[in-house]
This record gives C-alpha cells, structure tokens and sequence, in this order.
C-alpha cells in the first residue's frame, strides 16, 4: 500500500509540475503573442504619425512660401494620405489660427473659417505645439465636425533673421478618427484566438506619464505587455492585455490534469492489483509451504531437470542434510548421499555401465520401492508426474511398519526352526518307544525268548539252565521298558516345557508365592541333577548360604532346573556351581559353567522363544530352545 501511495505522490507530483510547466508555457505564449501584436500596432501607428507628420511638413512648406497653396494642391495631398490611412478625417491649413482650407471639404463644411482661439478645448494644444516648437498629438477631443478623435497640430514659423525661428505663420491640422489610432486586434496565441485590449500615454522626458491618450488607464496595472514609441516629437507608451486578463491556466491544464489523474488511477490500480495477486500468491504460497511443512512425510517438488524446487524439513531429517545444505537446485543424487545407506560393491556393480541412470546404483532400495537411511530408517518413496512435466516425490517413514514386518518374518523364521525343532526332538524319544514297545510286542522274537523256548523244548530238561535263561528274558524285557520309560520321560518333559512355555504367552501360568529356603531347592536340584552331570563328567556342586525368599517353590524349582539343565547341556568339561548370596534385601541365585558360553552378538537373543544359536535339525545340542524363555 506504501508503493501504491508513493507512485500516486510520484504521478501526482510530476503531473503538478507539468500542469504548473504548461500553464507557464501558455502565460508566457499569450505575453508573446501580445507584444507580437503591440509591436505590429506600435509599428503601424509609428507609420501612420510618420506619415501624418510628413504631410504637415510638407504643407507648411507649401503654405508658408510665397506664392501659398491652393485649395486643390491640399486636396492632392490629403488625398495620397488619407488613402494610404482611411482613418485620417481631414487635413486644415490655418494660417494665423484661421482655418482656409480643409479636405476632403464634404463633411468638414463646418471647420470652414473656425479661429482657434475660439475654441478652448483645441487651443491648448495650438499652444503647446507653438510653445514647444514642435508637432503635438492630442485628444480623444471633440471634433468641430462632430464626433471625437485625435489632431496633430504642426505648429509653422516663418525664417527669423541669422536663422533663427521667426513669427508664427499658422498651424496644420491633421485630424484622426478616434477608433483610427488603435484598432482592437484578434490575437492568436497557442492556438486560441482572443481580443486585445491596449492603452496609450504620452511620457515626459523625465519618464512621469503625462496623460493618457486611447484606452483604459487600469490596463497599466494589470501587468501589461508595453512598447515605447517616439514619434511626431513625443514619447509614447503603448500597452497590451488580453480583453478577458491574462489566464493562468492553459486549456490543455484541464487535459492534462486529466491524463494525469487517468494515468494514476490506472497506475495505483494495477500497482494494488499486481500487489493484491502478489498477496494472494504469496499467500498461497506459504499455505502450500506450511501444509508441506505439517506432513508427516517427506516432501520433494522437482523441475523438468530433475532439480528441486521445494522440500520440507522432514528432509533435512530423513536425510540427515546439514542445516543450510538444502538449497533449490540440488539433484536427488545429491540429497541421498548424505543419508542413504551405500552398499559394498561387487565387481559387477564396479564395472562401467553403460546406461545412464539418476539413481544411484549403491543406494540400498528395496523392490517395492522402499529405501534405508543411514540411521536405520526405512523411506516408502512415492513419486509423481505432474501436467506441467514437474516430479512430486513423497518420502514416508514406514521403519516401524518395516521393523515390525522384518521382525515378524524373524518371527516366522524362528518359529518354522521352532517347529522343525521340536517335530525333531518329540520325533526322537517317540521312535524310541515306538521300536522298543515293538520289541515288547513280539517278546517271542526277542533272542532270551528264543533260547528260553529252546531251552524248554529239549527233552532233558535243564532247571538251572532254564532259570538263568527267564532270568535273562526278564532283564531284556525290563531293559526294554526302562528305555520306553526314559524316553517317555523325555517327551514328557518336553511337552510339559511346550505347555509351560503356552501358559506363560498366554498369561495363564500361576505364580502361588510362599516363604521358603531357597537354599533347599537349590541343594535338592544339584542332588538330583549330579547323576547327570556325572555320566558327562562334569563336576555339579552347590555353594548356598541360608536365605529365605518369597517365592512360588515349583518355578523356583523349574528355573533352576533349566538353568542347570542348560549348563549340564552345554558344557562338555570342567565344573558347573550354583550359588545362593544374600545381597541386602535380595537373594541371588546364580548358575555358573565352564561350558561354550553365549557369543556377544547373541546375548540380546537368549531370552527369545523358538530361538537358538544353531536351530537346525543337525545341531549338537538337543531341546526346544525355551529353557531360558520360560526361565
């Protein structure tokens, strides 16, 4: 709005100077046009006293001599005068102060034989002209032949003596119509037409005014345009200003003041239309911007040259581009480098290619369009074309979607190994009972069995023989079924971890806590597990201090078990401790073995389901793998 005003001010303001500039240009033309038109008046005015007073020298000389001059040489002469100058009304010739000839004669009958002396209103100027010894123009006076005009009155003296003036022989008389001194002109100034209104004075040689002769004394006042003129043996002043005044105003001012306001109207309405788009587009500009900074996603608006015009901050984040770095211009190559994962080249990918390709080969991309920051996050990309050939890429942070989708494949990984894992191990002590209670099936079969019918169908029966043989049948036979009983006791155990294990995911293991020494449990499972310890060499022993624990006995107990149990498990030599502490108001119980141990990279696993360090069919080592999960 500030521009709007100051180009109004700036318009308003140079137009004011032009306006004040023409109406300068225009006074200026009407002053020139007037003293164009005083000088020509000044000029035929100039002429025509010229003339009169020529004529009057002339006459005196004629009429002075001694012969005199008839009425038909005045006649001539005024004749050749008047036609040069209509306005000339008549020409007398008064010697002595008495008119004796006058012409043209018709309509000045009357100034026949007048004696000036007679006529005060005239005299006074005879007076002067004799006084002065010079011509002298008069008037506006009333004419003797009626009406008003103005008299040249040439004073004539006859020769004096050694040259000096001699007696006055007469005066001539040259009368001027009123109107025919001074016409009123038409003057033409600027292209405009007006009337010119003048005055006329007489100046003394000291410059004082003496009178005025034709027009209005005011006009001296109103700053007129004024000419001097000597003439007839006296200073003149003439004056000129327009009829109506001078105007300070041209007529084009109106226009221009127009054109000017026109033009500044049309200016400040484009400026505030320019200035309202330009709001509104900015406006719109930082909606678009805000609702791209409020996405959750990352934003990217690229050119028809794959340069980019916009971007959000989620950028910055995504990619880890250092503050100030993402500037219009950047490629998209150039923005991933700071945050996408590279992969190692092989040596195809480190071969030249041949293609060209925006995207960098060593970006880690999945085939559906997914890619991996740096910092382990996972960018769903989506782009579009726009119309116009622009590129919108949109990055959206699906790494929870992604962990959870990788960790549910995991999930389905360890599981599918959980199962081929226990279809092995339940597989394992079932075939075991199932081959030995075959055996039980068909004792008869058995190799004791048939002795022991051999031994019975001889004919010399042999007591002792025949004692020790059913002895022998019924240890394999016994034989048979304690192997069907451990297996079985396996698969129980087994099954009894699956079910344990189930009771945990689902919430509804119960945990019935008692007071208890947890001292005891741990001395009856090293008493119990030592058998098994032993058969693999392994020393078992237990370094318990009293210490009494709230505590659900059986979990304490299963607990224990597995942790024993996974130690006995995984240790080939050497000795395995359990060990009870009191430790302030806890009680730590710990188990300790010589065995492989656990790699660091799989501590964060041992507490899993379904997962094992080596969870194929052929692993050393049996079981589910949910010892330490249900622990």
């Amino acid at each position: 709005m500030a521009f709007a005003t100051a180009v109004a001010v700036i318009c308003l303001s140079v137009g004011a100077v032009l306006i004040q500039r023409e109406n300068a240009l225009y006074v200026n033309s009407q002053r020139l046009a007037v003293a164009s038109d005083l000088h020509r008046v000044a000029n035929e005015m100039k002429e025509k006293l010229f003339g009169m007073e020529l004529v009057a020298e002339r006459l005196a000389t004629i009429a002075s001599g001694p012969n005199g001059i008839s009425q038909a040489a005045v006649a001539q002469i005024a004749d050749q005068l008047i036609s040069h100058h209509p306005d000339i009304l008549s020409v007398a010739i008064a010697p002595g102060l008495r008119v004796t000839h006058v012409s043209p004669l018709k309509g000045n009958e009357r100034v026949m034989g007048i004696e000036y002396w007679q006529l005060p209103n005239q005299f006074a100027g005879i007076s002067r002209a004799v006084r002065d010894n010079a011509p002298v123009f008069v008037g506006p006076i009333k004419l003797v032949q009626g009406g008003r005009g103005y008299i040249l009155r040439y004073p004539v003296f006859l020769p004096g003596r050694y040259g000096n003036t001699g007696k006055l022989w007469g005066v001539i008389s040259i009368v001027l119509d009123e109107n025919g001194l001074i016409r009123n002109q038409k003057t033409i100034g600027d292209g405009l037409i007006f009337h010119t209104t003048m005055a006329l004075r007489e100046i003394r040689p000291d410059g004082v005014p003496r009178h005025n002769l034709y027009g209005d004394p005011a006009i001296y006042a109103a700053n007129p345009v004024t000419e001097h003129v000597t003439a007839v043996g006296g200073h003149w002043q003439i004056a000129a200003i327009p009829a109506s005044g001078w105007s300070q105003h041209s007529p084009k001012s109106v226009w221009l003041a127009a054109a000017v306001l026109l033009v500044t109207t049309l200016l400040v309405t484009a400026i505030l239309m320019i200035r309202h788009y330009a709001v509104r587009s900015h406006e719109t500009f930082n909606v678009l911007s805000h609702a791209i900074e409020s996405l959750d996603e990352a934003f990217l608006l690229f050119d028809r040259d794959n340069r980019l015009l916009m971007a959000n901050k989620r950028v910055e984040e995504y990619y880890r581009v250092p503050s100030g770095k993402l500037k219009p211009g950047l490629n998209y190559d150039a923005i991933a480098e700071y945050g996408i994962i590279k992969k190692p080249e092989t040596a195809e990918e480190a071969a030249p290619s041949t293609e060209d390709s925006e995207t960098p080969p060593d970006k880690k991309v999945a085939p559906d369009g997914v890619e991996q920051t740096a910092d382990g996050r996972w960018l769903k990309m989506s782009d579009a074309a726009t119309p116009e050939g622009y590129t919108v890429s949109i990055r959206s942070d699906i790494s929870v979607q992604k962990t959870a989708q990788l960790a549910a494949e995991a999930a389905t990984r360890q599981q599918s190994e959980f199962l081929s894992t226990v279809s092995h191990e339940l597989r394992t002590p079932l075939t075991a009972i199932a081959g030995r209670a075959a055996f039980l099936a068909k004792a008869g079969n058995l190799p004791a069995s048939k002795k022991l019918m051999a031994a019975v169908g001889k004919d010399d029966l042999d007591t002792e023989e025949v004692r020790q043989l059913a002895t022998a049948q019924i240890e394999a036979i016994s034989s048979q079924g304690q192997k069907i009983i451990n297996a079985s006791e396996l698969l129980l155990g087994l099954v009894n971890d699956l079910l344990d294990w189930a009771k945990a995911e689902g919430s509804e293991l119960k945990v019935v806590p008692e007071v208890l020494n947890a001292t005891d449990v741990a001395t009856a499972i090293v008493d119990e597990m030592k058998h098994q310890a032993q058969s693999k060499g392994l020393s078992l022993i237990c370094m318990a201090a009293p210490a009494r624990v709230m505590a659900d006995p059986a979990r304490l107990r299963q607990v224990l078990y597995n942790l024993v149990g996974n130690a006995i498990k995984f240790t080939k030599s050497g000795t395995i401790t359990v060990t009870v502490r009191n430790k302030g108001t806890r009680v730590i119980v710990g188990v300790e073995d010589t065995g492989v141990g656990i790699a660091q990279e799989n501590l964060d696993l041992i507490f899993e389901r379904f997962k094992q360090v080596d969870g194929s069919d052929t692993r050393t080592h049996g079981g589910f793998g949910l010892g330490l999960t249900i622990a």
